[in-house]
């Protein structure tokens, strides 16, 4: 009987050092951390397939012109969920914006920066917008997430690639990735989308990690 009990130990202490391995396996494998700079786990939404296009030839002829720009940012808040916060960060200079709906990692900084997306390629940043009027050609002014560091007393330019926009059913835009390393910023790009079907609400995807969106040109 007692050379039993000595079998048992150890397959007891066995057990509890894998008990101790996958509660520390955990703690370590989160990879979500506070602030507009979280990263999300790669597993999260599985692996997405994009469809790229090319900027669209938009023809503005005889089309009203709203522009939407971002504003009263102040304090960095990341993966908001609150329709009437985005809400308040939304300027138009025409009455033709009427809610927001499905954000999804739609962020700011406390510098007054309003960006869509996850550092994940994993997953789209996503946000609707509707309006009173019917949409038929956007203009999307905007960049790649980037931000600086200091290494060495040596100001670091980091930034994410292959960053791409979508409006409603259209294929993905990819934003350019020219660097102005004296300035230590990434340039914009403009990227123009037709919608075959105009409409009173446009969503706008954000595929391969983060944008950051300086105004959006619409066209009634």
């Amino acid at each position: 009987m007692k050379k039993s009990r000595l079998l048992l130990i150890p397959l007891v202490i066995l057990l509890a050092g894998c008990n101790n391995q996958i509660e520390i396996g955990f703690s370590n494998g989160d990879t979500h951390s506070a602030g507009p700079d979280r990263e999300t786990s790669s597993k999260e939404g599985g692996v997405i397939s994009y469809s790229y296009m090319d900027n669209a030839a938009l023809d503005n002829t005889g089309l009203n012109i709203a522009t939407l720009t971002f504003a009263n940012i102040s304090t960095s808040k990341s993966d908001i969920e609150d329709k009437e916060l985005i809400m308040s960060y939304l300027s138009v200079n025409q009455d033709i914006l009427t809610g927001v709906d499905n954000p999804h990692y739609v962020s700011t900084k406390d510098d007054g920066t309003f960006f869509i997306g996850a550092d994940s390629s994993y997953v789209d940043g996503m946000l609707t917008l509707y309006f009173n009027v019917n949409i038929k050609n956007i203009e999307i002014t905007a960049k790649p997430y980037y931000s600086i560091s200091t290494a060495f007393n040596e100001e670091v330019l980091t930034y994410d690639h292959e960053v791409c926009i979508a409006i409603n059913n259209t294929g993905y835009i990819k934003l350019n990735e020219q660097v102005n390393e004296e300035n230590k910023e990434v340039s914009s790009s403009k990227l123009s989308y037709h919608l075959e079907q105009a409409a009173g609400a446009v969503t706008i995807k954000v595929g391969k990690r983060r944008a950051i969106f300086e105004k959006i040109d619409l066209y009634y």
